[in-house]
């Protein structure tokens, strides 16, 4: 299966065996990779915003971050660091009590 992997039709991603419903873009592929390693992806910023329905400038404040750094760390520009991944972590617990 991976012999088939091959560069995406615009570079941005890799697809096996010509086979679109396989196709994995680039920053997902990063990701994956970074999780492996037992760090933390830029996914589970985004995810936790999502789940959330918070903005970024919300997202901020909630983990006591400056707009701009928490914004590196969503785009995957810098990795996510183990405290910000325990803060997202800990903020839902301190929701879910107050709920």
């Amino acid at each position: 299966m991976f012999a088939s992997a091959a560069v995406g039709e615009w570079g941005g991603s890799v697809v096996w065996s010509d086979d679109d419903a396989l196709e994995l873009a680039a920053d997902n592929l990063r990701a994956r990779a970074v999780e492996q390693a037992g760090g933390y992806s830029h996914e589970l910023i985004w995810n936790w915003m999502a789940r959330h329905k918070l903005s970024l400038d919300g997202a901020a404040e909630a983990l006591g971050l400056s707009r701009r750094m928490l914004a590196y760390y969503r785009s995957g520009a810098k990795p996510v660091p183990r405290t910000v991944a325990l803060a997202l972590l800990g903020w839902e617990v301190e929701q879910h009590r107050a709920a």
